[in-house]
């Protein structure tokens, strides 16, 4: 279980960490957990995220999050 910085709660894979964020990525039916900066490097000054998984997150699961400005929040592990 996780909660993000914004206060919403959600469920995601056993491997999170604290700075993972919430993203809602086009053609997903549900948000995804990315971890930036982990992966191999693309080129000077570049580095490739990492896709965990998909989440459960209370409040963004039916098209909620694109009503909003794009976001990202950061998890809090709980």
């Amino acid at each position: 279980m996780f909660r993000t910085d914004t206060g919403l709660l959600g469920v995601g894979p056993e491997d999170l960490k604290l700075g993972d964020e919430v993203w809602v990525l086009a053609g997903m039916s549900t948000p995804a957990i990315i971890r930036r900066g982990k992966g191999t490097s693309t080129g000077p000054g570049e580095t490739r995220s990492e896709f965990l998984g998909a989440a459960y997150v209370h409040g963004i699961m039916h098209g909620e999050a694109v009503a909003e400005d794009c976001m990202t929040a950061d998890l809090i592990l709980v």
